[in-house]
């Protein structure tokens, strides 16, 4: 198995969360209560699902509480919908960040099932496959994204990876 793909995920994982935690600039109490006054009315609009989950991004990104405080919010929206998008893109985020590729891999390729032309999702999903070395599981799901997505602007591209892959 290659390491070097491992490592490139895992430092990207790694720089991507510490530029989420690092804090921006201080702050005095009067700036944090206009923030929190501003932040209560952010979730304005949304379904109830979107913005717990977007409560739990904001949890994670502020370090506030515990991370498993938003990995709990995150898993109440699955309990109430088990295909909320959302939900299953930050929970396969998570655990790309936090070394659980196999994880990962199963929450990329649920989305993938619900949306067959989530392309973000696909990427992703490719990029945990490079990182666990699944050549032949990132070939099958390119193929696959490809049959159910004849018309996709992003083809082309998929298609050259797929040849690349192929040369493997």
């Amino acid at each position: 198995m290659k390491t070097g793909p491992i490592i490139a995920v895992a430092s990207a994982a790694v720089l991507t969360t510490l530029l989420f935690i690092a804090p921006r600039t201080p702050q005095t109490v009067e700036v944090a209560q206009e923030e929190e006054a501003v932040h209560d009315h952010s979730h304005e609009g949304m379904s109830p699902l979107d913005a717990k989950v977007a409560q739990a991004v904001e949890i994670i990104q502020s370090q506030e509480q515990p991370p498993m405080v938003a990995v709990g919010m995150l898993r109440e929206v699955l309990e109430e919908d088990p295909q909320h998008i959302g939900a299953l893109m930050t929970l396969g985020d998570l655990s790309v960040m936090s070394n659980q590729l196999d994880r990962a891999e199963g929450r990329y390729i649920t989305i993938l099932a619900i949306e067959p032309d989530n392309f973000e999702a696909l990427e992703k999903l490719l990029q945990v496959y490079d990182a666990t070395g699944k050549v032949d599981q990132a070939k099958g799901a390119i193929q696959e994204f490809l049959e159910k997505n004849e018309r996709h602007p992003e083809r082309a591209e998929l298609e050259e990876r797929l040849s690349l892959l192929q040369e493997k």
